[in-house]
């Protein structure tokens, strides 16, 4: 788009270069081609202009969805580590249980 751009200013001075000379039939034609060479090339940069918006709305989108995928794996990390916590728990429990069982029954052979 920049060499497009560039391009578009180096016909403009030419045109402008142009109109200032000598108004020959041979300049007229030339100044009437590089008028069409310039709206063409004012085509072809508001395409690309169009083009690159595209690609920036993608690239918005795929850094929005890369944000939900990265809070989304950040809730499953704390999910499994809730799930190894309450595993924990349980085992805690499991063990004072079989404990609790174990004094219940030394009491009751007494």
């Amino acid at each position: 788009a920049k060499k497009l751009y560039r391009e578009n200013l180096r016909l403009k001075a030419l045109i402008e270069k142009l109109k200032a000379g000598v108004n020959t039939n041979d300049n007229q034609k030339l100044l009437q081609q590089k008028l069409k060479e310039l709206e063409q090339r004012e085509i072809e940069i508001a395409e690309l202009q169009k083009y690159l918006e595209e690609l920036e709305l993608k690239l918005e989108q795929q850094n929005n969805d890369n944000e939900e995928d990265t809070n989304l794996e950040d809730r499953l990390k704390e999910i499994e580590q809730q799930n190894i916590e309450s595993n924990q728990t349980i085992s805690d429990l499991e063990i004072q249980l079989m404990r609790e069982k174990k004094s219940k029954e030394i009491a009751e052979e007494k």
